[in-house]
């Protein structure tokens, strides 16, 4: 269904504004002129030629017509030139239209319009008028040749020495993306084999181009090893941990079916080329958790002897789920070497697919149930009979094979374990002073760009007073609908929320006298950061903190194992950063987590009611000191209440100074549009109206802020005169207002409709009808 924007235009408005109306209708209106998608609403009517469209000009310029206004984009020199209406243009020049600047938001002039549009009358005239010259013809656009085969102007530029040469050269082979094809990457050993040693030792000095150099190598075993081989051993050592996080951020394994059911990249088998010219252990905190997954077993000697930690057997993910019952048997030894608890965890990993995890399925390519029974037994002939928490309840619609259903229920805990990990009551208490108030009343987006809007107390290391978990969970607002002088109006579809996770949060402290936010090492999307909830280890009295599980698409949430988390305290403030007892957590919760079907979600700590704090009748303090998500906006107005009363006594007292310093301190954009709107029915003299709306007008950020804030402002009661400062807004960004346009129109009187519209660069009636 076509989206229309206008509205009855009723009497047209005097003045220039209504003769240029005319103008532009008169032309758009004709075959040929309209936009290639969509429509142009034009409430007026066509000329019948051109002939005929330049008498009414003509006309029309007597009467006030702007002949450089703009409407959908372009001035009238501008859509007489994409129309073919050259006759036109070629009036329209000879009476002064400007040909510089032509269209709203782009440079190209009416020269390049009549070249784009192949109009030679009209170039030919433009060339006749100074400052535009006769341009050489146009070179048809060739497709990019691949990355690989492209020659680099750099190695055809005497003004580089060889070495920047090289480094243009590898800067261009690696790419603007950083994913080198494999064309690519041979294109750099061949172009590397014509460097002298020298020349190579220098494009690499000071550890230049290091982290191109893995990525340029990343899938070609011996690469890595022949290119550092080349280096100054000095170098390799002093930048080793520059090399290994690009090695980390590049080494993956790819589990599928088939012979080669499991991979690695290149980059995975090249961590030897570095380890063999280290002369000291590694760093490798901040590395991927599972990276003995992610590298061959055979290579786990060299991880753990060049420094990196001891680690449990859970990092090795979905290896053991993987393999068959030879490549099990085969790794067998050095995995009892290299992790402590391989014993008691390698039965879970075997059965990593019938189990509880933070993915819902983490080892989709696991073994079939014959070969999964085969290993699951075979570790059973080795001693390991014990239980294996977190089983999933299998499916009546979906058993497994005999075999293994009779090993599932040998391996399933018979009684639930008693639960070492227990909720912590909160213990801070909210201080929420004007520090948290000047920083909620900024409060702009959280993590990747969500817009914040609920708030959530919780306990901070060292302090009595709460820190506070501000998050969202839905996308910004942004126009669908677009007008484009080239093609037309267009609507885009809604934004779909299936393939999204807008779901974010951060943390919140108080530092001093300053609101900070605090660093969360770990991409805080869609895991339901928003929930974090303080346990505690019964057993040892370690406090952790858990997210909310949250994994899956918009439209298909699932909660499964949470995330663990703990306060880091340095110099530089709190942290929370992922705990190193991820893995006993992980399986203390197996051990109390339950997941009755596939689908369901999973509960690891009952459902303890939550309508007490979720009562919305409570006052807000209240229900944030019950634990529960509060609106961020109704917190501002219960802490705020006092520098509301101060704005609304500003207002009535016309104190100037008092608004300004207000505003200093900040004033959320709702409250502006909630007085804009009690003047609607205020008793109060028109003029007094007036003189507060000018008060209320006066800051341009607050008034678009609050035009923002409410779907549509009572705003039909105030004079034309005083629409100046909302129009300058829309002018400013119209294709931000177009779908609020409908809204201002309404509110407003005729003649200031027909500014509206002219701000939205539309004719006075006229509109968008998107296809």
């Amino acid at each position: 269904m076509a989206l229309t924007l206008a509205v009855a235009s009723g009497a047209a408005a005097a003045g220039d504004g209504a003769a240029t109306d005319e103008a532009f209708s008169l032309l758009l209106a004709m075959p040929g002129a309209q936009p290639t998608e969509g429509g142009w609403i034009i409430p007026g009517d066509a000329a019948a030629d051109e002939k005929d469209l330049i008498a009414q000009w003509q006309r029309l310029k007597k009467a006030g017509a702007d002949f450089n206004a703009f409407r959908h984009q372009g001035t009238l020199l501008a859509h007489a030139i994409r129309a073919g209406k050259e006759q036109a243009a070629l009036w329209l020049l000879r009476q002064g239209a400007d040909s510089r600047k032509v269209l709203l938001d782009d440079r190209a002039d009416a020269y390049a319009l009549a070249k784009t549009y192949r109009r030679a009358v009209v170039l030919k005239a433009l060339e006749a008028q100074p400052g535009f010259k006769t341009a050489p013809p146009a070179v048809a656009a060739q497709p990019a040749a691949p990355a690989s085969a492209a020659k680099t102007p750099a190695q055809g530029d005497r003004n580089l020495t060889r070495v920047e040469q090289a480094a243009a050269e590898l800067r261009r082979l690696v790419g603007p993306h950083r994913q080198p094809d494999d064309a690519a990457q041979q294109a750099w050993l061949r172009y590397a084999r014509g460097l002298s040693t020298s020349e190579f030792q220098a494009l690499f000095q000071n550890g230049d181009h290091l982290a191109e150099l893995v990525i340029v190598t990343r899938h070609l075993d011996g690469a890595l090893d022949d290119a550092l081989g080349r280096l100054p051993l000095a170098l390799v050592r002093a930048h080793a941990q520059q090399i290994a996080s690009q090695l980390g951020d590049w080494s993956y394994i790819t589990y599928s079916t088939g012979a080669n059911r499991i991979t690695y990249t290149g980059a995975s088998r090249a961590w030897p080329a570095l380890w063999k010219r280290l002369d000291q252990p590694l760093r490798y905190e901040g590395y991927p958790t599972n990276l003995p997954e992610r590298i061959p077993p055979a290579l786990w000697p060299g991880l753990f002897a060049s420094g990196y930690p001891a680690s449990q057997a859970e990092a090795t993910g979905c290896l053991l789920a993987s393999v068959d019952l030879p490549a099990l048997q085969a790794l067998w030894p050095a995995f009892q070497r290299y992790f402590t608890d391989a014993r008691d965890e390698a039965p879970g990993l075997v059965l990593a697919a019938w189990r509880l995890h933070r993915e819902r399925s983490p080892c989709y390519y696991a073994s079939g149930d014959a070969e999964t029974a085969a290993k699951l037994e075979w570790l059973q002939a080795q001693g390991m009979r014990q239980t294996v928490p977190g089983l999933v309840k299998t499916l009546a619609s979906n058993p497994p094979e005999p075999a293994l259903a009779r090993l599932l229920a040998a391996v399933r805990p018979k009684a639930p374990a008693t639960s070492r990990l227990v909720p912590v009551p909160r213990r801070c208490e909210p201080v929420l002073g004007e520090p948290w108030l000047n920083a909620l009343v900024r409060a702009g987006t959280v993590g990747w760009g969500t817009p914040a809007d609920t708030v959530r107390l919780i306990d901070v290391p060292g302090r009595s007073t709460c820190g506070l978990i501000v998050s969202g969970d839905t996308f910004p607002e942004w126009s669908r609908l677009n007008d484009s002088f080239t093609s037309g109006p267009s609507q885009d579809p809604p934004t779909p929320r299936c393939a999204d996770m807008p779901d974010d949060a951060e943390v919140w402290t108080l530092e001093g006298s300053t609101v900070q936010r605090v660093a969360v090492s770990q991409d805080t999307r869609g895991i339901g950061f928003a929930a974090l909830m303080a346990v505690r280890d019964v057993k040892t009295g370690k406090r952790y903190w858990l997210d909310g599980g949250q994994t899956g698409a918009a439209c298909a949430v699932s909660y499964q194992l949470p995330g663990t988390y703990e306060w880091r305290t340095e110099a530089a403030g709190h942290q929370l950063v992922p705990s190193p007892d991820g893995a006993l957590v992980t399986r203390l919760l197996r051990e109390q987590c339950v997941r009755t079907d596939e689908d369901g979600d999973v509960n690891c700590f009952g459902r303890a009611s939550t309508e007490a704090a979720d009562d919305e009748r409570k006052p807000v303090m209240a229900r944030l000191r019950a634990g529960a998500s509060v609106p961020m906006q109704a917190l501002i107005d219960d802490v705020g209440a006092p520098r509301r009363a101060a704005f609304q006594q500003a207002l009535a007292a016309h104190d100037h100074a008092r608004l300004k310093s207000l505003r200093a301190e900040g004033l959320p954009a709702r409250w502006t549009a909630q007085e804009i709107a009690a003047l609607a029915g205020a008793d109060l003299p028109l003029a007094e109206k007036r003189r507060r709306v000018a008060l209320l007008f006066a800051d341009a950020g607050q008034l678009e802020g609050a035009l923002r804030s409410s779907a549509g402002l009572p705003l039909g009661w105030l004079p034309r005169e005083d629409w100046g400062p909302i129009l300058r807004i829309i002018r400013k960004s119209p294709e931000q207002w177009l779908e609020r346009a409908q809204a201002l129109r309404e509110s407003a009187s005729e003649a200031v409709a027909c500014e509206v519209d002219w701000a939205l660069g539309f004719v006075c009636g006229g509109g968008l009808q998107p296809n």
